[in-house]
């Protein structure tokens, strides 16, 4: 419970606990059950966790727990609470539950037992009824039967009176009135609470409806107006053959859109449900089973790792506490939504991929999240891994990496993280900056030559620059470390070539020429020397039209300018103190951990 239960949360929880005092319910007894069990021992029982005052309140929370446990509900309950409770289970495996998520931590301590009559109407997950599973709707008053319900917005809709539309309305059961107040807070027009009275709120939204859909507005849906509002909240669903999907590989069974996608392979972590369209909307639809060995530290990495597939766009919220993470990403058309948890070594989750834009993506979720049990043993190990014909550097487990418009070379230049680099990334084209591809930066400064990027988190690089302080000589040798390939080596790698002036083509004193064959994505790379003193920064080339420059023609700043540039922004740097040449090798190890890639991505 929350720790600001009132009177009113306490009430009920007494009341729920009263009812189990006995279990004489005429329920239908659970699959496996022995033959001629006493109902009281054969029914259903819940574990009731939390109980909001409002819908909202109580959709997160079951969002929540979903990430956490499984079987999870959300079932209106007496006095306009919405509880979320697990279940259902026998009372002995439910007492059982009890106590194990208690002494883990998972649930609550004041979590206890509930049965089906201490609620109401489903509403997590959408598009479920538990309760009517379990036991069967009670009959009718014996009345004259509502005339067949005519088609939505014909004639004799719009005939039925107010009072006629009344009369129909109080043929209805509980469980109809509780399906409807639902189903007009699923389309926007409720947010009361599902109880089953037709009050002034719920009149209201009935009238909202109404209006909305072009009916008179009298506030009492007629027996057509029922079935159109019924028909649009089961209409989500449609056509998508939403049904439990058990992957025994992975350990995972959970509600999916089965029609739209289909076992396409398995590769740790994931499994993969790929499209059946192969074109349309529904050909952006996927489905992935995240499952592998693992705690907090495997974890974490696989939060880093998912963020940089194409599937998962950059612009959303993003979470990771303790033994759990939540990522959402909108963008290219689509919306990704990913949860995972670890929980006793072993890494569970879910992924589902939809097209931007189509309203079903988040009853379709939430469906799949209230659906989703991990709790089987097995996982994905070392036995599912990409053939070798179908490998690829631009593949993580089947997947496709999201590759930067844009790659150049930086260097640390303090204990915080703070990277110096060349201009080009601070470009208006460059709408997320990356360092290493993995952490997030932004940029601090630019004069238009150089840039200054602060991670959005500090960082603790394993080295930092220690810049020259007296000129260096012409004719001697120089290394750029950086990354030519776009890091697809991983590492920082050394160019060697040598300077060749210590001025510009035009003269300029703060720049040097050097004959190396740098490629583009050294740029904004260290020059070192001999020492593994940094002498300057690789810069572009002069840009003309009309100028075509020698091959091996390389340019940078020197260390006095970047010095100047560097102090007037109050950045503390390290000057070198001299010493021997370094062997390749250490040289090579040195720049590795000052250099840093830098990914642009639009």
């Amino acid at each position: 419970m929350t720790h600001d239960m009132t009177a009113r949360a306490r009430a009920l929880r007494t009341a729920a606990c009263a009812a189990l005092i006995g279990l004489g319910l005429p329920l239908a007894p659970l699959p496996g059950a022995p033959a001629g069990a006493a109902v009281a021992q054969e029914a259903p029982v819940f574990i009731q966790v939390e109980a909001h005052p409002t819908l909202r309140e109580g959709e997160e929370a079951a969002r929540r727990f979903a990430g956490r446990v499984a079987a999870v509900n959300g079932f209106s309950a007496p006095g306009g609470w919405y509880a979320v409770a697990l279940g259902p289970f026998t009372r002995e495996e439910a007492a059982g539950r009890l106590a194990r998520l208690r002494a883990e931590g998972r649930i609550p301590r004041d979590s206890f037992l509930a049965v089906p009559r201490d609620f109401r109407g489903q509403f997590y997950p959408a598009g479920t009824s538990v309760l009517s599973d379990l036991a069967p709707l009670p009959p009718a008053p014996a009345t004259a039967a509502p005339a067949p319900a005519p088609a939505p917005g014909n004639a004799a809709a719009r005939t039925e009176s107010p009072a006629e539309a009344r009369a129909s309305e109080r043929l209805l059961t509980r469980g109809e009135r509780d399906g409807l107040q639902v189903a007009l807070a699923w389309a926007g027009f409720y947010d009361g609470a599902i109880d089953g009275a037709f009050g002034r709120g719920t009149r209201a939204s009935m009238a909202g409806w109404q209006r909305a859909r072009g009916y008179e507005a009298t506030g009492i849906l007629t027996t057509a107006q029922r079935a159109a509002l019924l028909e649009e909240y089961a209409a989500v669903f449609a056509g998508l053959d939403m049904r439990p999907v058990t992957d025994p590989e992975a350990g995972i069974t959970v509600e999916m859109p089965t029609a739209l996608v289909e076992l396409d392979g398995r590769e740790t972590p994931f499994a993969r449900y790929e499209p059946t369209a192969q074109d349309g909307p529904d050909a952006l639809v996927r489905v992935l089973l995240i499952s592998e060995e693992g705690g907090r530290e495997r974890l974490g990495g696989l939060y880093e790792i998912l963020q940089t597939l194409s599937i998962v766009p950059r612009e959303g919220p993003r979470a990771r506490q303790g033994d759990a993470f939540e990522i959402e990403g909108t963008g290219g058309g689509i919306v990704s939504r990913t949860f995972a948890r670890t929980d006793g070594g072993r890494i569970k989750g879910l992924t589902l991929i939809w097209p931007e834009g189509d309203e079903r993506g988040d009853r379709v979720w939430q469906r799949m999240r209230g659906s989703f049990d991990g709790g089987a043993p097995a996982v994905l190990g070392e036995t599912f891994a990409t053939p070798a014909a179908a490998q690829s550097v631009d593949l993580v487990a089947g997947l496709e990496i999201r590759r930067p418009a844009l790659t150049r070379s930086g260097v640390f230049v303090d204990g915080l993280g703070t990277v110096l680099t060349t201009a080009e990334v601070a470009g208006g084209a460059c709408g997320e900056l990356r360092l290493d591809d993995v952490h997030p930066a932004s940029v601090s400064w630019t004069d238009g030559t150089l840039a200054l990027l602060s991670p959005d988190a500090p960082l603790a690089p394993q080295g930092t620059a220690a810049f020259r302080g007296d000129p260096p000589r012409i004719g001697e040798e120089v290394a750029v470390a950086g990354y030519p390939f776009g890091g697809a080596l991983g590492r920082a790698s050394l160019t060697f070539g040598t300077l060749a002036d210590v001025r510009g083509l035009s003269g300029e004193e703060a720049l040097d020429r050097y004959e190396l064959a740098s490629a583009e994505g050294d740029r904004g790379g260290p020059i070192l020397d001999a020492t593994g003193a940094v002498t300057g920064l690789l810069l572009p080339g002069p840009g003309r039209g009309d100028m075509a420059l020698p091959e091996g023609a390389a340019f940078g700043i020197d260390a006095s300018a970047v010095l100047r540039a560097l102090d007037s922004r109050g950045v503390p740097v390290r000057t070198a103190a001299g010493g021997a040449p370094r062997h390749p090798e250490d040289l090579t190890a040195l720049a590795g951990d000052m250099t840093v890639l830098v990914a642009c991505y639009e």
